[in-house]
């Protein structure tokens, strides 16, 4: 009863969920930041000194091209101004806790998404301990206890939501299919751990679809 269960969008010209006017990064930029990404995945980096190194470097470089979003955009913008991958905070690790090399990956992939998907420092940190909190409680779920959990997030969306529940999942869906397009990692993310079943995790996606298509001038 996967509530985001999805499969990649086959059509690959499916919209950018986060087109921000600037082109790609250089070649060299992007060497670099892959090798600090093995370095943090490998401990050999804190956090704090990974974000500062992808800092600098993301300061250093200058191959952005022009800025063409519109007035609309920028506004938005201005108001919640989407953050880059380091800048989004993530609940430490417990005392004593050790964090696998899959951890930090995983980290560094959600970092990735919400920022292509243009989640402000505040919302996406916001989204971020939302998937650790509900990560760390349906960690060690039998399948017969996802199921349970799944049917219970149902009833808390249909609590809020009330008769837009339906149609705010679809747009939460539509969500996560135009990230996909970039990141097809969160399909399985989402799949596999049951935290496309928690209704947490859904209403942080479905809200910034909300802010997107606000921010183009869309109506959902």
């Amino acid at each position: 009863m996967d509530e985001l269960t999805l499969k990649t969008n086959p059509n690959p010209s499916a919209p950018d969920p986060a087109p921000n006017g600037q082109e790609a990064s250089s070649l060299e930029h992007t060497t670099v930041a892959n090798w600090l990404q093995e370095d943090f995945n490998a401990g050999k980096l804190t956090a704090d000194e990974f974000a500062t190194a992808l800092e600098e470097l993301n300061g250093s470089d200058d191959t952005q091209g022009p800025d063409t979003r519109t007035e609309s955009q920028k506004e938005h913008d201005a108001s919640f101004p989407p953050a880059k991958p380091e800048h989004y905070t993530f609940p430490p690790a417990a005392p004593g806790e050790q964090i696998s090399s899959e951890i930090r990956a995983a980290e560094m992939t959600t970092r990735t998404w919400l920022s292509t998907a243009l989640f402000s420092r505040e919302h996406g940190s916001a989204l971020a301990a939302e998937v650790d909190r509900t990560a760390r409680r349906i960690e060690h779920f039998t399948p017969a206890q996802h199921e349970l959990f799944a049917r219970s997030e149902r009833l808390v969306l249909e609590k809020v939501w009330g008769a837009e529940t339906q149609k705010n999942l679809s747009i939460a869906k539509a969500f996560v299919r135009e990230v996909a397009e970039k990141h097809p990692q969160i399909i399985d993310f989402l799949n596999q751990t049951g935290l496309g079943n928690s209704s947490g995790v859904i209403i942080g996606l479905y809200h910034q679809a909300e802010r997107l298509a606000a921010r183009n001038g869309d109506s959902l």
